[in-house]
């Protein structure tokens, strides 16, 4: 057994212990790891990633409904939303499915990706802090999710993962980290389903004129202002 696989059988005990064990605990209690080995690293509104002292090098993200990282504050936002009707889903395992079909430098590399119910997990490298700026694969990508620039053939799924349902694209730098093997620039998760990420933008604002087209001057020139 080589050493990925040795952590995804680690990761995939992890992920059924958390999913039936914790969600029944007091969310103040939720630091807590089943086994000591294990260690959060941080969370989200749908989503947890976490560390074991063994395999220093790979993480397992879990993701979960609407408020299963944010607790509580996700409750809040979930009340709040304008059309219950809608999904409240975590579009990210979409994402992290195009990423592991599709490689490519500024997308995840994800080793391995379940479905449960309504929950995912997958097991990534541990990406670094990403301190400086994107770089030009990574720019490339976010001017294209954003009609920036005309999107290359190979992206037209990944604009698709949006269409059609309640997403935004929000990405930002907290949504670019930094890989250490390769020093390239990575996008973690470019898409927003809460409506409270740093200016997103609804994908149907999008005009399909911008797959095949790139801004007029006179359109960049507003978008700076």
């Amino acid at each position: 057994m080589d050493y990925v696989q040795a952590f995804t059988q680690e990761a995939r005990k992890f992920f059924h212990v958390r999913r039936t064990k914790f969600r029944k605990q007091a969310r103040t209690n939720i630091e807590a790891s089943w086994h000591r080995k294990w260690r959060m690293l941080g969370s989200g509104f749908y989503g947890e990633a976490w560390a074991h002292e063994d395999y220093e090098d790979l993480v397992i993200k879990i993701s979960g409904p609407a408020g299963w990282g944010y607790s509580y504050m996700g409750a809040v936002q979930s009340a709040m939303h304008d059309d219950e009707s809608e999904p409240r889903d975590d579009v990210w395992p979409d994402y992290a499915e195009f990423c592991m079909a599709n490689p490519h430098p500024s997308l995840l590399r994800v080793h391995h990706i379940e479905r449960v119910s309504m929950m995912a997990w997958a097991v990534l490298p541990r990406y670094e802090p990403n301190y400086g700026g994107m770089d030009r694969d990574a720019l490339q990508i976010r001017e294209a999710l954003y009609g920036q620039r005309q999107a290359e053939y190979w992206m037209l799924p990944l604009l698709s993962i949006a269409r059609g349902r309640n997403v935004s694209i929000d990405l930002h730098s907290e949504n670019v980290m930094r890989d250490p093997e390769t020093g390239n620039c990575v996008i973690t998760d470019p898409f927003s389903t809460t409506g409270y990420g740093y200016g997103a933008t609804q994908c149907s604002d999008f005009d399909d004129e911008y797959l095949t087209e790139d801004l007029t001057d006179d359109e960049e020139d507003e978008d700076a202002d």
